[in-house]
């Protein structure tokens, strides 16, 4: 919980083992059955969040647990789901924790009005509604909402949201981003002006390398801001970033990315979790307000920071930059091999893996012989002719793969000879990803 949020008599709430000093009557439903997607994904039930009473938040905020009517999410990027779950980031109730921001948070504003999905459940305040008053294609200048490296590398493109379509819906229980109908012909024009090729397509399976996936186009989302001072009246946007490393998913099994920004529905767009993510996104009803900051959303940070705090203090973590992690990303925002460990400080494309062999003490390492040295040069000089070889005969790469992973992998050698022949030069400096 937001420090300062909860009652005086009580923790703040951010280590995890103070949960119980929260507890409160709550009021859910139960199923009996599952349909569709719920016997197949990950998740086999839904917290709901809706700006309605009988949210999780709203009855624990009616229980008296916080006093803010607010409550904040940051999804962190995880590269690929497993069974057994993983981290995703923070979830703040009673407000927002500036410690996880990189960014200083913006505020839209909250929409209200009818549209398709508050005539369907019959209230016009359930749902947290922004509007969209353009939307920007970038190729450069990094990943996040503000460019860097200057105007020269970047090139933009952009197109208004009529009034009609501007109407958007932040849904972290919807995986992918979904953006009206009409709003397809002026994505695609600006998507072809700034990449010379057209859209990658939606839903497709494509095989890219992950600097190819880096020099896709950033989306810049501008959205209505919410201007707390009534006597400016230059606030007009807030500007959300939607990079490639989110709207691109990888597939670990088939080595394969989806592009998972669809043009399908109608009555208002859907801006899912994809969308949120790296961001931490505050849900202000108290205020009518959605506040966005940049942020990895590294809750384990936050603990280990507050435990420091209630131990009396002690030695500040590393920067950030000095941690290695494990990640898709490097410190120039370019996506890395899943299972890669990197470190910030290392150029981009080295990586530092786990190999369980430690070197020995006089220098010498796992290999001291010389005909074991001998044979060890002959297997490098042997893999770089490999490597070299598959770099430069797309035939030859296809073929080993489709033996490799079957016929399925056929159908996607022309994608991906398009999407490797689409590609531009990679700007100097992309930046770090958030």
């Amino acid at each position: 919980l937001k420090k300062g949020s909860v009652p005086s008599n009580k923790k703040d709430g951010v280590d995890p083992h103070d949960a119980a000093a929260f507890n409160f009557r709550f009021t859910f439903g139960c199923q009996t059955d599952i349909q569709g997607l719920f016997k197949t994904q990950l998740a086999d039930g839904m917290l709901g969040m809706c700006n309605c009473e009988s949210s999780f938040w709203r009855q624990m905020h009616k229980e008296g647990q916080f006093t803010e009517k607010q409550f904040s999410l940051c999804f962190s990027r995880q590269p690929f789901p497993t069974r057994e779950g993983k981290k995703a980031g923070a979830f703040t109730l009673g407000g927002t924790d500036v410690r996880l921001h990189d960014t200083e948070m913006k505020f839209a504003a909250f929409v209200h009005g009818i549209t398709l999905s508050s005539i369907l459940s019959g209230t016009s305040d359930d749902f947290f509604l922004v509007k969209m008053n353009a939307i920007t294609l970038r190729v450069g200048g990094g990943e996040r909402a503000a460019p860097i490296g200057g105007t020269l590398q970047t090139k933009t493109q952009s197109f208004v949201v009529q009034e009609r379509s501007s109407a958007a819906m932040l849904e972290s229980g919807t995986t992918d981003t979904y953006l009206l109908y009409e709003l397809q012909q002026p994505f695609m024009e600006a998507w072809k002006q700034v990449t010379g090729k057209d859209f990658i397509g939606s839903g497709k399976r494509v095989i890219l390398t992950s600097t190819q996936v880096a020099q896709l186009p950033t989306i810049l989302f501008d959205i209505q801001a919410k201007n707390e001072d009534p006597d400016d009246k230059t606030l007009r946007n807030i500007r959300v970033a939607f990079p490639p490393s989110h709207y691109m998913e990888y597939s670990v099994d088939r080595n394969t990315y989806t592009c998972r920004l669809y043009f399908e529905i109608s009555g208002e767009s859907i801006l899912g979790a994809n969308f949120l993510m790296g961001h931490d996104i505050l849900f202000d009803a108290e205020n009518d307000r959605i506040g966005f900051a940049e942020s990895e959303c590294d809750y384990d940070a936050l603990v280990s920071e507050d435990m420091r705090e209630h131990n009396g203090g002690g030695a500040p973590p590393p920067p950030k930059s000095a941690n290695a992690k494990t990640s898709m990303y490097n410190n120039k925002g370019a996506l890395m091999p899943p299972s890669s460990t990197y470190n910030n400080n290392q150029p981009y494309g080295s990586t530092t893996a786990s190999t369980g062999i430690s070197p020995s003490s006089n220098g010498g390492g796992f290999c001291k012989g010389f005909w074991c040295r001998f044979g060890f040069a002959i297997l490098v000089i042997w893999g770089g002719t490999v490597v070299v070889a598959l770099v430069f005969k797309p035939d030859l790469r296809y073929k080993i793969m489709e033996v490799v992973t079957g016929p399925s992998y056929a159908g996607y050698q022309r994608t991906a000879t398009d999407i490797a022949m689409s590609t531009i030069e990679p700007p100097s400096d992309r930046g770090l990803m958030t």
